[in-house]
């Protein structure tokens, strides 16, 4: 990346801790930017796979997060009456435009959210629909975090391995995008808080327009985007996916409610087990407790796996 590119970029960042402009107003003048930087995007065809997420949610009791939690549309990407109850910005999504955020591991859910003491906890499980036969391009920002962070620490992820055996890997056109796609990568690695959350305008801006830029002659836009996990920074990576993608391809299969139990220094949690779905039937999800219910999980970020 140049001096001048950062400069740019700079300017950029003033302008949205400085204004009261919406993430969208950003998107022309990052646009801008790449275009005279002749950046390309990384970007891959995947195979779809399980995708997990995961829900807080304080209630009074069990039940009622069973409630709550009842129909399968409630732990995709946020409704309109979701967001108007418990909507705020995020990395990539605003309030008038949600997103459906998910991870290879179900790990990375559970710390992105950052539960409280005594909040419930739903880990759900997504998976491809049988009928399913969409192609999932997306992009890949912050290609050599992913790698060197994943690969130093012996992650499972399948995102990884693709990532390693990327041909272009080290050719002269992967070196040509790196140092801005580490500019770029590092807001998604921002933890946010009230004082900073103007940093939400850059990373929701960037994944606006990567979604909306095409990858060949057919001019068709792309899914979602990958990008590192602050959180879960050893065991895999996020995902954001367009709903359009969502209601085509993918459906909800399982998941699991929890109870936080205590907050340990170092981000760690204690979650207690406490149910599972049952079944699915005509859009009415039904709960059963879980086969280890009481269960006490102590883990940390780099987890590979809460429960499965």
């Amino acid at each position: 990346m140049t001096t001048q590119e950062k400069i740019y970029l700079d300017h950029v960042l003033h302008l949205a801790r400085e204004t009261r402009q919406p993430a969208e107003y950003f998107v022309n003048p990052l646009n801008n930017l790449l275009a005279s930087a002749e950046f390309r995007v990384t970007n891959y065809m995947l195979d779809p796979g399980p995708v997990y997420r995961a829900q807080s949610f304080r209630a009074t009791g069990l039940e009622d997060v069973q409630r709550e939690f009842s129909n399968p549309k409630r732990f995709s990407y946020p409704s309109k009456e979701i967001l108007e109850r418990f909507g705020k910005p995020g990395r990539c999504n605003t309030l008038n435009k949600p997103v459906f955020y998910g991870s290879d591991d179900s790990a990375i859910g559970v710390f992105e959210i950052r539960p409280q003491k005594g909040e419930y906890v739903v880990r759900s499980l997504f998976a491809p629909k049988v009928n399913s036969n969409d192609e999932l391009h997306v992009v890949v920002l912050g290609f050599n975090k992913i790698v060197e962070s994943l690969g130093q620490h012996d992650s499972r992820s399948g995102i990884l391995k693709m990532l390693q055996e990327d041909p272009i890997r080290f050719t002269t056109e992967r070196d040509h995008t790196n140092a801005l796609d580490n500019y770029m990568s590092e807001w998604f690695l921002k933890e946010v808080n009230d004082d900073n959350k103007y940093y939400y305008k850059i990373t929701t801006a960037l994944y606006e327009l990567y979604v909306n830029s095409t990858y060949d002659t057919t001019k068709r836009t792309f899914d979602g985007i990958i990008y590192p996990s602050v959180a879960g920074r050893f065991s895999g990576v996020n995902f954001a996916f367009e709903t359009s993608y969502v209601d085509r391809n993918l459906e909800l299969v399982d998941a699991v409610i929890y109870q936080v139990e205590d907050v340990l220094p170092g981000d760690n949690l204690k979650l207690r087990v406490y149910s599972k779905i049952d079944n699915i039937i005509n859009d009415t999800v039904t709960w059963m407790d879980a086969d280890d219910k009481g269960k006490i999980w102590e883990f940390c970020p780099d987890t590979p796996v809460v429960y499965s």
